[in-house]
């Protein structure tokens, strides 16, 4: 199903979810398609997925559901007879929709303010407070994270495609940061994984709302710090060192008085984990675009852009924040 395709599909889809139809539009996503759908009952979000992502889209139905009660912060599921739907081949799940402004790009989001900033961080430090106590099925299925699934293999995979030069450039700097920071003692549980400014929902200058959870697994606290820190900042020669650290230590700040304790790392740990989530993107991208996923193709591109990061990174580019040679 497509945007453009006729509203009757949408409403035989919505209908499995006890929901009528009043308007829909297309949502962006580089993944994932969806969309905004006005009902009868309120407004949700329907988003698409391979028939066969199921086992990962019932795991991640039963996070939100723990969540509900505990984090009003997140979506929630709707269901119908399932919490899922087939139609067309593909499988289909239903959202409750945020309140609140979201950005799509970078412009809409205003990196300069640092109230908006340390937000982010008391969000995210309540959400892993909840988290901590989340014991997940032992037949929960995570996605795979993008260094296991060999992202040099992948490049091989794709020499012969027009993609490949663009690949080729960038994979030296992304296999140098492939590997996770050592001595990472922070806690172990389900954390979002993606937690930044493209899926977060804002009230005024208050950070309010996240949401695509489709990345969420068991992986350290630190983890899902350093990609957050590395998008709120944000993290990147295009800012002074000085206004950099003082966004992170709002963000770290806000972290700290909602969970209840300072991030259990150091900051060389932290924006070594930061180097290690910018690699796992980019090879995130190459797995995908090698897997034939048609929207990693198209923006593959974006994978120069992480290996120029890595570059400023690797020859010293965050020493003044406190990041160790590597």
């Amino acid at each position: 199903m497509t945007g453009r395709e006729p509203n009757a599909t949408i409403e035989a889809v919505l209908s499995q979810f006890g929901l009528t139809m009043t308007e829909a539009s297309p949502l962006g996503g580089n993944v994932t398609r969806g969309w905004r759908v006005m009902t009868q009952d309120g407004v949700f979000v329907l988003r698409e997925h391979p028939r066969d992502h199921a086992p990962l889209v019932r795991t991640r139905h039963a996070l939100l559901r723990f969540l509900e009660d505990r984090f009003p912060h997140a979506p929630r599921v709707r269901a119908g007879a399932d919490s899922v739907a087939v139609a067309g081949g593909q499988l289909y799940e239903v959202l409750t929709y945020l309140p609140g402004a979201s950005s799509v790009t970078p412009d809409q989001f205003d990196f300069d303010d640092d109230e908006l900033v340390a937000s982010a961080g008391v969000l995210l430090g309540r959400m892993h407070r909840v988290l901590r106590s989340y014991r997940p099925w032992p037949t929960a299925r995570w996605p795979a994270s993008p260094a296991a699934s060999r992202p040099g293999d992948a490049l091989a995979r794709l020499a012969r495609r027009p993609e490949a030069k663009v690949a080729r450039r960038a994979l030296p700097l992304l296999l140098r940061f492939a590997t996770p920071p050592a001595d990472d003692r922070t806690l172990r549980h389900v954390v979002h994984n993606d937690f930044a400014w493209y899926n977060c929902t804002r009230l005024g200058r208050r950070i309010d709302g996240i949401f695509d959870w489709d990345a969420a697994s068991v992986a350290s606290e630190l983890r899902d710090v350093g990609y957050a820190v590395y998008a709120f900042a944000p993290i990147g020669p295009q800012r002074a060192p000085a206004q950099t650290e003082a966004r992170i230590l709002a963000f770290l700040d806000g972290y700290a008085d909602a969970l209840g304790e300072s991030l259990a790392a150091s900051r060389a740990q932290l924006l070594d984990m930061v180097a290690h989530r910018v690699a796992l993107a980019g090879a995130g991208l190459l797995v995908r675009a090698d897997q034939g996923d048609q929207r990693a193709i198209r923006i593959l591109a974006h994978a120069i852009g992480y290996a120029q990061w890595l570059e400023w990174y690797g020859t010293g580019g965050a020493a003044p924040l406190g990041a160790a040679p590597r």
